[in-house]
């Protein structure tokens, strides 16, 4: 193996965010994709979802859902409503990448205990 990956850990705070990562990470925007934009649309349908809604108003009526269930009452302006975990794959990687993100979507899920992984996704464009 080649190359380094890396893990970043991102706090999520304020009203809507949780919409927005989601949309950005389902690739929702249409602003992001194509000209100008870091994401090569066209690979775009290589992308799928690991685990969570298909769609970020799922991700966003899941985090809600979740709060609610653990009465969760009114939050602060900026409070932090997620977590959003990036992991990515070392340039040169010749394993099984399918294998690679399940491993580290459950590496996640065991690192953070009770929280519950909303949405992972994983990036090929």
């Amino acid at each position: 193996m080649s190359g380094t990956g890396f893990l970043r850990v991102k706090k999520l705070a304020g009203p809507g965010i949780v919409l927005v990562a989601a949309r950005h990470n389902l690739r929702e925007i249409q602003a992001e994709r194509g000209a100008g934009g870091a994401i090569d649309a066209a690979r775009s349908r290589l992308n799928c979802v690991l685990t969570g809604a298909a769609t970020a108003d799922g991700v966003a009526v899941r985090a809600k859902e979740l709060m609610s269930a653990a009465d969760v009452g009114k939050l602060r302006r900026d409070a932090v409503r997620a977590l959003e975990v990036v992991v990515s794959l070392p340039s040169g990687y010749a394993g099984d990448t399918a294998q690679y993100f399940a491993d580290s979507l459950a590496w996640v899920s065991r690192r953070y205990g009770a929280v519950n992984v909303l949405s992972a996704a994983v990036h090929h464009d």
